[in-house]
């Protein structure tokens, strides 16, 4: 079996969270549904259709909860990108080439 590699969320444009009444979904125990209020730190998607599998997957235990979707966008990729422009005063475009 081969190791998952973790996935490094912070270099993402774009990830994906599942948002419920309490706050954000931070994993489900076979008991207990886990919830934070920081985005950061709650169970993250790479796709939109991967959230809604685990929606689905998970339909029974989430029903009694108003669960939804929420794209959230990466802000660090972007503190750093506006870091480097004023540090070296030459316009970049998102992409990092010259205009």
């Amino acid at each position: 079996m081969k190791r998952q590699i973790p996935i490094d969320f912070s270099k993402m444009e774009r990830y994906y969270v599942l948002k419920i009444d309490m706050g954000y979904l931070l994993k489900l125990s076979g008991k207990r549904i886990f919830y934070v209020s920081d985005k950061k730190c709650s169970k993250k998607f790479t796709t939109e259709k991967k959230a809604y599998d685990y929606l689905k997957r998970n339909e029974r235990r989430l029903i009694r909860f108003n669960c939804y979707i929420q794209s959230v966008e990466n802000k660090e990729k972007l503190k750093f990108f506006y870091t480097f422009l004023s540090k070296n005063e030459m316009l970049l475009d998102y992409r990092g080439t010259i205009m």
